[in-house]
């Protein structure tokens, strides 16, 4: 929809909060990759490795959802973008698990 030639914003920012709330294959493959990174950067003690993984890792979307959805008030993308940033508290918190075993597994 376009009113004296701007196009409206508001359903570009609610397609945007849509596709930030839902889950795929992409996501779900950098997540993975994030975390393997971030574990292997902690292995090694690379901080350019950590700093990568954190620059990989697909969390912008989920964040994107939460706020503007919550401002449209469609709490049921808003409760899937928190659902995803549950995930990466979960991946982060596995991620820290593997590395505090691999560490204790090194050192003997």
């Amino acid at each position: 929809m376009e009113v004296l030639g701007i196009r409206n914003f508001y359903s570009n920012l609610e397609r945007l909060g849509e596709e930030g709330s839902e889950f795929s294959f992409g996501y779900i493959a950098l997540v993975v990759v994030s975390a393997l990174l971030a574990t292997g950067g902690l292995l090694a003690n690379s901080i350019p490795v950590i700093i990568g993984s954190m620059c990989i890792a697909p969390f912008l979307g989920p964040s994107r959802a939460v706020c503007i959805e919550g401002i449209y008030k469609n709490w049921k993308t808003v409760s899937r973008g928190l659902v995803k940033q549950l995930d990466f508290i979960l991946s982060r918190s596995i991620t820290k698990q593997i590395n505090y075993f691999a560490k204790e597994f090194l050192k003997q």
